[in-house]
C-alpha cells in the first residue's frame, strides 16, 4: 500500500523550506514554530537529519528574520 502520509510529508516539507513560504494570517508565531517541530520530529524518526536541521533554521528565520538588502549589489557597475 502506498505510504499517503508520507508523501504528503514530503511534499509539506518542500513548501516549508521555499524561502517564500506563504503563512495564514491568522498563524501566530508560536503556532508556526509548532508546526516546523512537528515536522522535525517526524524527519528525525525517518533519520533524515539533513532536513531537520533545514527546518530548525526556518524556526530560526521566525524569530531573527534575515535583512533585506536596498540599493545596488556590491560590484554593480550600472548606474
Amino acid at each position: 500500500m502506498k505510504n499517503y502520509f508520507g508523501d504528503m510529508m514530503s511534499n509539506g516539507y518542500q513548501l516549508l523550506v521555499n524561502d517564500k513560504v506563504v503563512w495564514p494570517y491568522e498563524l501566530e508565531e508560536s503556532q508556526k514554530v509548532e508546526l516546523l517541530q512537528q515536522a522535525i520530529l517526524y524527519f528525525q524518526e525517518l533519520e533524515e537529519y539533513e532536513k531537520c536541521a533545514i527546518l530548525k533554521t526556518k524556526i530560526e528565520h521566525i524569530f531573527n528574520p534575515p535583512k533585506r538588502r536596498r540599493g545596488r549589489p556590491k560590484g554593480s557597475k550600472n548606474k
